[in-house]
């Protein structure tokens, strides 16, 4: 079995990194399939040319609707002259800005792959034929660094991702009204942010007298939990519109991975991800996230139920043995029809 994928970046860019590049790398590793890669942004049209017409390969997975009008045409090219069985995978509303690409790939695939339950809403306009399949971790390695509560002097609110996309946004904006004010009240903490970028004025929007900032730019994906460990709290703040329910709440479930309580506005699949109260925490207001974040950091034994009980649901759910066994079960089943 030989598998193709397309996608719009490389191990660099988290949604292509995720959703394609491990995968791939998982799948050949665990199921024995071999798999080729086009990116976007490294490869060029006579590469994907070349690659997209050997007939060795036995499946195309497309991750997303970034590509040329050229390689979109190869990609039907293949669908329909050369009978290539064909998946759409898709994480985020990317409909919102191409929606003919979108919508035209969602009616050529064999099956779609969901990241959401929203996005799994418009896609069955489209096709009879979609699955979801969550945003994954390796949940082995994310647990190596399971974080022991404790009792501290000084507490960390964290939050990890693409900072300025989320800063335009105005996610920040939800979150910032509840860390002043957690401050006001006297509460010892810093908010640990990684992934700024280097943006300015998002770095500067959440600076504050009332709690110590720790900014981080950048770091590896291999890193991810290596610092979310130091986290106490991680939260995932989203403004209620139609690109954040597309969302496929990967914040939530890399928190959980190690053992850090979730606090996440109830948008999208976040409502899916957490269970308010048993693994996570919904907050819609200002006010609910700060008495969330009081409740937690004074009961340290809450904490660790709460990240126990988290680390479970992403063991079961959310991890790369449990769902990508489906994911290979689907590829080969569209080989023998």
């Amino acid at each position: 079995m030989k598998i193709l994928f397309f996608t719009k970046g490389g191990v660099t860019v988290a949604s292509s990194n995720e959703r394609v590049w491990i995968v791939a790398d998982y799948l050949r590793k665990h199921y024995g399939y071999e798999y080729d890669i086009v990116s976007a942004r490294e490869s060029g049209i006579k590469d994907a040319f070349a690659k997209l017409f050997k007939n060795s390969y036995d499946v195309l997975v497309v991750h997303k609707s970034l590509f040329s009008f050229k390689v979109v045409a190869l990609l039907v090219l293949a669908k329909l002259l050369l009978r290539k069985r064909f998946i759409y995978d898709l994480d985020d509303a990317q409909w919102l800005h191409s929606p003919k690409k979108s919508a035209l790939f969602a009616r050529l695939a064999d099956t779609v792959f969901a990241g959401s339950h929203y996005i799994m809403e418009w896609a069955e306009h489209f096709n009879s034929s979609v699955v979801h399949i969550p945003t994954l971790v390796d949940h082995k390695r994310f647990a190596q660094y399971k974080v022991s509560h404790k009792n501290k002097h000084r507490y960390t609110i964290g939050w990890i991702g693409g900072g300025p996309e989320h800063f335009r946004r105005g996610n920040f904006s939800i979150i910032r009204p509840a860390l002043e004010k957690l401050g006001k009240r006297g509460c010892c903490f810093r908010f640990y942010i990684i992934g700024t970028r280097g943006h300015k004025p998002l770095e500067a929007y959440i600076q504050s007298p009332f709690y110590e900032i720790n900014i981080v730019p950048f770091i590896p994906y291999a890193d991810v939990p290596k610092y979310i460990r130091d986290f106490d709290i991680g939260v995932m703040p989203l403004q209620d519109d139609p690109f954040e329910r597309a969302k496929c709440a990967a914040k939530a479930i890399q928190y959980m991975a190690v053992g850090v309580p979730p606090v996440v506005s109830p948008v999208g699949e976040n409502v899916f991800v957490v269970e308010n109260g048993k693994d996570g925490f919904l907050a819609s207001s200002t006010d609910e996230w700060v008495n969330i974040f009081e409740m937690l950091l004074e009961d340290t034994a809450l904490r660790n139920k709460i990240g126990k009980a988290g680390m479970e649901k992403v063991k079961n759910n959310y991890s790369h043995k449990t769902v990508l066994k489906r994911y290979a079960t689907i590829v080969a089943s569209l080989m023998q029809k």
